[in-house]
Order: structure tokens, then C-alpha cells, then sequence
């Protein structure tokens, strides 16, 4: 309302007075005549006289009602912030970490070959894994069945009287008796042998894929779920050449010496750096570094061994 006043006395002013309004009456102060001091006096108006005179003037004068103005709209209220505890000594002590567990290196393919270990075979680990490769096709035959059967040549070991050994090929035969501690094997060339006889009137056939790498074999038959026969030594160990293993061969009168340790797995699976085998000395899913591998199988001439179905 005093805001308003001073808008009220003008207006008075203005029109004379017409309609006597005292406006040092309104202000609470009487006119001052010159040399004389201003004195205060308590306005004689009365709210309801104050109101009345807005009233009767609010046509005339463009006057805001200030007491009836709505409040401008408070800012909207920001989230309260969340008050953060502050940190123990104990909390700003850099925390244990514990180091992340190694994961296990993921099979880029594994091959579920049934298993046969060769308790029974002591040195019988080709006829072993021939059984093995033949079961996982659906054929099933026993590691003696391929020597019952007729399926592999078996050669004993004879010494002649001058004490020089014979025996036969071993890409041909079985050489020795796999019951036996004493035997010693074949190679590659036997048991493909021994495969086309068992696979003559079916739809498969023996593959030869000697002389290709590890790795090779891997991305060409690994990869494409057909596991592979091949040659190393016994749990990877040092392979030796020793003279009282060599014999005269009796077809073509050549001497052969084997190769001690030598031994016959399944392939079947890899990753970035181990091969996994079918091995039946050590077990199944048996895992080997793969540069060691490598070299082990080429010291025994890479010789690989698979069996391929028909295309339908």
C-alpha cells in the first residue's frame, strides 16, 4: 500500500483537490510554510478509508494491485546432495587386489575319440589307437581283434647264431608281441594295412597323411571333427637309437634299427599352445606343449594315419 500512496497523492494534486483529499493527511505530514520546521503527525486515515480511497481512483490511474500480485514462482528445489561419509584411514589404504586366475586356454576343437588304454598291450599303443580311430567310426574292434582277426601282421624276433636279430618291416607288420614288455611295434604303413582290410567292404578308407605338420593336420583334419593317428615318443620324452635294437630285415635283407621310446596317440584337439591326445599310456585328453610335440613327431618321420568317409 505505500507504493500505491504516493501514486493517490499525485493524482490529487493534479485534479485540484477535487474531491479533498488532504495528502499530508495521507503521508502523515502537515504542509511547511517557509522558515518554519516540518513536524510528523500520525496519518488520520484508516485502513478502510486508505482502501476506499484505491478504490474510487483505480479507474483513473493505472495502478497495480501489489498487496494481491502473485509471488513469481520459487526456483525449482535442487536434489538435496548426497552427503558422502568421509574416508577412514583405514578406507584410503590402497586395497588388495587379488591377481586374476589364469584362464584355461579354449579348445579351438576337441574331438570325443572313445577311449582305450593299453594296460593289456604293453607295447601294443598302434594297435591301441587303430581300435580307438576304428571305434570312434562305429567299428567295434578290439585292439587283439585286429591280430585275431587277421587284420595286422604280427613278425617275431629271431636271433640267428652269429646273435644278429631279424624280424620283419614294420611298415609291413606288428614286430614282436604287443603282450609282451619286449615288443616293439609298427609304423604307419602297417596299419594302413591293417585298416584297408577292415574297411574293404565299407564306406571308408585309410589315409595316408604322412609327412604333413602337427599344425597342418590341425586346421585340415582337427578342425573338420576327423581325429588323426600319429607317431611320437613315450610321454614326449628323448627319443634313443641304440644298435642292440637293430635287425635284419628279412624280405629285402636290410638292417633297421628302431627307435626306443618311440609311440602311437590319437590327435584330437589343439589350442594356441598344446595338442591334446588320445594317449593310452598317459590317458585320455592327454596334454602336450605343442613345439615339444612337434618335435617328437618329427623325429619319428612324421607319420600320420586317418580314416576318411565316403562323400554321400
Amino acid at each position: 500500500m505505500k507504493r500505491i500512496l504516493p501514486l493517490i497523492a499525485a493524482f490529487a494534486l493534479l485534479t485540484g483537490c477535487n474531491d479533498q483529499i488532504i495528502v499530508t493527511d495521507v503521508f502523515g505530514e502537515q504542509p511547511v510554510t517557509e522558515g518554519e520546521e516540518p513536524t510528523t503527525e500520525e496519518s488520520t486515515f484508516s485502513q478502510e478509508q486508505l482502501d476506499d480511497i484505491k478504490d474510487r481512483y483505480s479507474d483513473k490511474l493505472d495502478i497495480p494491485d501489489y498487496e494481491d500480485e502473485t509471488e513469481p514462482p520459487a526456483e525449482p528445489e535442487s536434489e538435496p546432495e548426497t552427503e558422502t561419509e568421509p574416508e577412514t584411514e583405514e578406507a584410503t589404504e590402497e586395497k588388495f587386489v587379488p591377481p586374476p586366475t589364469p584362464e584355461i586356454p579354449e579348445m579351438i576343437y576337441y574331438i570325443d575319440v572313445p577311449f582305450t588304454n593299453q594296460d593289456d598291450y604293453p607295447t601294443g599303443c598302434e594297435l591301441v589307437s587303430t581300435s580307438m580311430l576304428l571305434n570312434f567310426y562305429g567299428f567295434e574292434i578290439s585292439p587283439a581283434d585286429l591280430i585275431e582277426e587277421g587284420y595286422m601282421d604280427v613278425v617275431e624276433v629271431t636271433l640267428d647264431d652269429d646273435n644278429v636279430l631279424h624280424a620283419g618291416d614294420p611298415n609291413e607288420a606288428f614286430i614282436g608281441d604287443p603282450y609282451d614288455s619286449h615288443g616293439y611295434g609298427c609304423y604307419s604303413g602297417a596299419v594302413l594295412k591293417a585298416l584297408n582290410r577292415v574297411l574293404e567292404d565299407e564306406f571308408y578308407d585309410a589315409v595316408n597323411l604322412s609327412g604333413l605338420s602337427l599344425s597342418d593336420l590341425c586346421m585340415e583334419y582337427i578342425d573338420y571333427g576327423t581325429p588323426v593317428m600319429i607317431w611320437a615318443s613315450l610321454n614326449m620324452a628323448e627319443t634313443e637309437v641304440k644298435e642292440e635294437n637293430t635287425w635284419i630285415i628279412d624280405e629285402t635283407g636290410e638292417e633297421f634299427t628302431w627307435v626306443s621310446n618311440e609311440h602311437c596317440m590319437v590327435l584330437v584337439g589343439y589350442d594356441d599352445d598344446f595338442y591334446y591326445f588320445q594317449d593310452p599310456t598317459a590317458g585320455s585328453a592327454t596334454v602336450y606343449e605343442r613345439t615339444l610335440a612337434d618335435h617328437r613327431y618329427e623325429e619319428l618321420g612324421r607319420q600320420a594315419v586317418a580314416i576318411s568317409p565316403w562323400d554321400e
